[in-house]
């Protein structure tokens, strides 16, 4: 065993997520919950507290429009997948969101453009 011990590699320690970065999770978490339970603006004012810390303005977007979608709100869904494209371009399903608004809102071609871009 001894012999084993001198030979054995150690794993680097794992940095801790930085407190904003745990904070923003809880607020997503909490948001998910609150979405999943259909308490829409409960989980929209969980995001707007979250929002004022200016971390993850993407992740907070992408759940917010989520919510828009819940609630029809198309328009204003657009405009903060948008705004999610302008900050963040490789940001994970943003092409795919924006692909279903134009759907929603008829645009053949603007579905297939953001679909293929995704």
């Amino acid at each position: 065993m001894l012999a084993a011990l001198k030979s054995a590699r150690t794993i680097a320690p794992v940095k801790p997520e930085p407190a904003s970065k745990r904070a923003l999770l809880q607020h997503l978490s909490q948001a998910g919950n609150l979405i999943y339970a259909k308490r829409d603006e409960e989980a929209a004012a969980e995001l707007d507290v979250s929002l004022s810390n200016g971390v993850g303005k993407s992740e907070l977007g992408f759940v917010m429009g989520h919510i828009l979608i819940d609630q029809q709100q198309v328009a204003q869904t657009a405009q903060v997948y948008s705004e999610i494209f302008n900050l963040d371009p490789d940001f994970p399903e943003v092409h795919t969101r924006l692909s279903y608004l134009h759907f929603a809102g008829g645009d053949t071609d603007g579905t297939l453009r953001e679909a293929e871009a995704g």
